[in-house]
């Protein structure tokens, strides 16, 4: 099933909680309507006005309770897509270290992450990252010590030698971050806005 799929079998059957919520609130107020008809014949026409504002109120506070259940369902749908894509999206990465992309995307981002500090700093890495990282390091002409001391999907996290100045630059800080920066356009894609 592709995401795409995903995503309207998730809005189809939120439509459809929708429409059972709505029609459920409709047979309620339905209900009490004809209840109140009944009474109002058996009382004077000075109560039917009574009885026939009480039953708008009513139908409308259940309309308006039906409407809030249907947006909250769709709203918690919404955030399990949400959900699902980054998972999804993380899974998909656990495996980038042995693409053939993997040894230029780490010099991309050791030159990204050294660049915002000057010498001398460190580089932690993941020890499955430790032989790749030293000749990276050695092509880009950095001395800096690497230590073999993370655990990541991938990437580096620099620092300054007192740990004061710390530039996480691992696959997880990233995903992390596109998370944060795009949520609000992902949301608005999901809902079609």
């Amino acid at each position: 099933m592709t995401y795409d799929e995903l995503v309207r079998s998730v809005e189809a059957a939120a439509e459809e909680k929708n429409r059972e919520v709505l029609e459920r609130a409709h047979r309620e107020s339905d209900e009490i309507i004809r209840q109140a008809h009944e009474q109002a014949a058996e009382i004077s026409n000075g109560f039917l006005h009574e009885s026939n504002r009480a039953l708008e109120v009513e139908r409308n506070r259940l309309s308006y309770l039906a409407k809030q259940e249907a947006n909250a369902s769709i709203i918690q749908v919404k955030q399990e897509i949400f959900n699902l894509a980054f998972s999804h999206a993380q899974t998909s990465l656990k495996n980038f270290r042995e693409t053939p992309g993997y040894a230029e995307f780490m010099r991309r981002i050791i030159a990204e992450a050294s660049f915002d500090l000057n010498d001398p700093y460190i580089l932690h890495v993941d020890p499955r990252d430790l032989t790749l990282v030293t000749t990276i390091t050695k092509e880009q002409g950095i001395t800096s010590p690497i230590k073999a001391d993370i655990e990541c999907s991938g990437g580096v996290v620099i620092s300054d030698r007192q740990g004061s100045i710390t530039i996480s630059n691992t696959i997880e800080s990233r995903l992390k971050k596109a998370m944060d920066v795009y949520s609000i356009e992902i949301f608005s894609e999901i809902s079609g806005d």
